[in-house]
C-alpha cells in the first residue's frame, strides 16, 4: 500500500516538474528576445535603412514584367524585415521601460502586443517630464487637445491644457 503511494506522489511531483518546465521555456525565450533586442538596439536603425534604400533600389524592376516577380520577392522579404525590426524596437522599449511584465502581457496579446505596449510606454515616458501627474502622461490629447484652440471662440474657459501650451 505504501509502494502505490510513493508511486502516486512520484508521478505527481513528475507532472508538476514538466508543467514548470513547459512554462518556464517560453519564458527564458522571451527573456533571452528581450536581451537580444536591447542588444539590437544600434543596429536597427542601419537595417531599416538598408532594407528603404534595397526597396528604392529595386524599384526599376517592378517595371519590367519578366521581373516583376523578382522584384515582388524582394519587397515581401523587405517587408518582413521592417516587421522585425519594428517588433525588436517596441521589445526593447517595452523591457526598458516597463520591464518583463509588460513584455509578458504584450506578448500573451497575440505577439503583436508588444508593439502596443512599447507605444504606450514610449509615449508614458515621453510625456513625463512636462508633467508631473500620470493622468496626463497616458494621453497626449489631455495637454494638447486636437481642437483646444475652439475652447475660446465657443465661449467655454480654456482649458488648463490648452493655457500651459
Amino acid at each position: 500500500m505504501s509502494i502505490l503511494k510513493l508511486k502516486d506522489v512520484g508521478g505527481a511531483a513528475a507532472g508538476i516538474l514538466l508543467m514548470l518546465a513547459v512554462f518556464a521555456i517560453p519564458i527564458m525565450f522571451l527573456i533571452g528576445a528581450a536581451e537580444f533586442s536591447v542588444w539590437v538596439l544600434d543596429w536597427i536603425p542601419s537595417t531599416i535603412g538598408i532594407a528603404t534604400l534595397a526597396c528604392v533600389v529595386f524599384l526599376p524592376l517592378t517595371i519590367i514584367p519578366p521581373t516583376r516577380g523578382f522584384a515582388g520577392n524582394l519587397y515581401a522579404l523587405a517587408s518582413l524585415v521592417f516587421g522585425a525590426c519594428l517588433w525588436l524596437y517596441a521589445l526593447a522599449v517595452t523591457y526598458m521601460e516597463w520591464g518583463m511584465l509588460a513584455v509578458i502581457i504584450g506578448v500573451m496579446v497575440f505577439g503583436v502586443g508588444v508593439v502596443f505596449t512599447g507605444t504606450l510606454a514610449a509615449n508614458h515616458f515621453s510625456n513625463m517630464g512636462r508633467s508631473r501627474q500620470p493622468r496626463d502622461s497616458l494621453c497626449s490629447f489631455h495637454r494638447h487637445p486636437p481642437l483646444g484652440w475652439l475652447d475660446g471662440a465657443l465661449g467655454r474657459p480654456a482649458s488648463s491644457a490648452s493655457r500651459n501650451a
